[in-house]
This record gives C-alpha cells, sequence and structure tokens, in this order.
C-alpha cells in the first residue's frame, strides 16, 4: 500500500471493508484483521509483533484491549467505542487515546451484560496479569 497512509485512510479502510481493526506504521506496513474481540491482539502477541510506533484503529477497546495494547506498545489507539476503564489504562502508559463514543464499559455481544473480557480484567493491577485473565477466559 501507499506509504502516505494515515489515520482518516485507516478509518476509511476499517469501516469500508467492514474490518475489526486496523494497525499501521506511517511507513507503509499496514496489519489488518476482521476478527472479533481481542483475538486479533492475542495473535500478534503470541507472534511477538513489535509493533512499537503503530497507530491503532479498533471499533470497540474496552479494558481487555487496552491492557494487550500496552502489551503490543501501540503509539496510539482509535476507537469508535471506547470504555472508561480503557482510557484510564491507556492513560496510565502514555497511550494516546481518541474515540466517538464513551461507555461506561463494554457491553457483551448479547447486549444484556459486561463483556466477559472486561470483566476478567477489572481487578487487574498489570498487562501481564490482564493477559493471564484473559487467556483462562
Amino acid at each position: 500500500m501507499k506509504t502516505n497512509f494515515d489515520l482518516q485512510s485507516a478509518k476509511h479502510l476499517l469501516l469500508s471493508q467492514n474490518l475489526t481493526l486496523v494497525l499501521y506504521n506511517g511507513q507503509g506496513e499496514i496489519i489488518t484483521s476482521s476478527k472479533r474481540g481481542v483475538a486479533p491482539l492475542l495473535e500478534l502477541i503470541d507472534y511477538s509483533k513489535d509493533l512499537s510506533g503503530f497507530h491503532a484503529v479498533d471499533r470497540v477497546v474496552g479494558s481487555a484491549s487496552a491492557f494487550l495494547y500496552c502489551i503490543l506498545r501501540v503509539k496510539s489507539v482509535h476507537a469508535l467505542v471506547a470504555s472508561e476503564g480503557a482510557v484510564k489504562i491507556l492513560s496510565e502508559h502514555n497511550i494516546f487515546l481518541d474515540y466517538q463514543t464513551l461507555a461506561s464499559y463494554i457491553i457483551n455481544r448479547e447486549g444484556d451484560g459486561k463483556c466477559p473480557m472486561e470483566s476478567a480484567v477489572e481487578h487487574c493491577k498489570s498487562e501481564r496479569e490482564a493477559l493471564n485473565k484473559i487467556r483462562e477466559k
């Protein structure tokens, strides 16, 4: 892809291709996924992908995703929806976050309660503790 790929291009790609995640570094490297939840972030962690300097455009960023973005060391996260927990976690790790909609918490897929991943990491103090809880879930 072109090397002048930027935030607007990433947002357009996310929405036009019905993706769940777009990562880009501004130097031509672009990673996309259509997998739901934290699955694409876990795969990147498993592959030990160095994402320092990358920007993420994600549909939904809850506390679990926020902890995983900290492990991946992304530079910034741009979300359609973010939870208050994600805002706190990313801020504490000096990762820039902007979002279109702020939610108290991420709702589960059935729409009748809190996302199980959000609940799993609710009391975690570190990203490694959160990663263990996410994997257990």
